[in-house]
């Protein structure tokens, strides 16, 4: 007698195009905010696989290449390599198109299942429901009621992104001016980034005018968890940073840099 013992189960990630696109994005922001190169990234998996006496954890330069390239080459992902990744990739709090927020306190070093649901239909779905619950109140200060400025209200151009925020903040009884309410809303930037926090600080109370395109994504991405709105995306704070010219100095409109 010869045994075989065969799973036919279906596999449990049920990957799509899109999801491939996603974790590729998740690990080159983890990249990015550690300030890795790809050969940085694949000689730290390789350190791990070594300390841990693993082999199976190590990757070769192609595999992470494959991986990491803009769009990435591969159509069905390896337990493997995602268990390899998963250590060196920050938890996904929110992807909207290539913005990208992380919780950089946190990897998916001891769940590498969620980080490949980041590539499956189950994780498309349930944002699809986050995008349709009404943002929480956990306090009297916030009304718990779904808010999204009009653009109209709110003007374009000059300081019409601090105002945006300030608007948001008063629906929610914070004022930017008292340090406690403002760092209510730049809690959602990176702990390291307080060289941005203190560039948001000024936008948002009207000493700078115009936000650079730099600080836009990270704006967004703070706003979007604020509000938990995933209408503030990086293209709507764009049109409203826009500079409208008058027709009498003959111009059109143009955008601020």
């Amino acid at each position: 007698m010869n045994l075989v013992s065969v799973n036919l189960a279906i596999d449990e990630f049920d990957y799509t195009r899109q999801g491939v696109e996603r974790l590729s994005k998740a690990i080159r922001a983890s990249i990015k905010v550690r300030g890795w190169t790809e050969r940085k990234l694949r000689l730290e998996i390789q350190e791990r696989s070594k300390n841990l006496k693993q082999p199976d954890l190590s990757l070769s330069a192609s595999t992470v290449n494959r991986y990491v390239r803009t769009p990435p080459t591969i159509e069905h992902p390896q337990t493997k390599a995602l268990k390899a990744f998963a250590p060196f990739v920050y938890q996904v709090v929110s992807i909207q198109g290539d913005d990208i927020q992380l919780d950089v306190s946190c990897t998916y070093e001891d769940n590498w299942r969620a980080f490949a649901r980041i590539g499956t239909v189950d994780f498309e779905n349930s944002a699809m429901l986050r995008t349709r619950k009404p943002p929480a109140s956990d306090d009297n200060r916030n009304s718990g009621k779904e808010s999204f400025m009009n653009q109209d209200d709110i003007g374009r151009g000059a300081g019409a992104v601090g105002r945006l925020i300030r608007a948001e903040m008063a629906d929610r009884n914070l004022d930017p001016q008292t340090e406690r309410d403002f760092r209510e809303f730049v809690r959602f930037f990176p702990a390291n980034h307080e060289t941005e926090v203190e560039a948001v600080r000024a936008i948002v109370l009207g000493r700078v005018e115009y936000v650079n395109d730099d600080l836009i994504g990270f704006i967004a991405l703070a706003l979007r968890s604020f509000t938990e709105n995933e209408r503030y995306t990086t293209d709507l704070l764009l049109q409203i940073n826009t500079v409208t010219s008058h027709r009498s100095n003959g111009n059109t409109r143009q955008t601020s840099h």
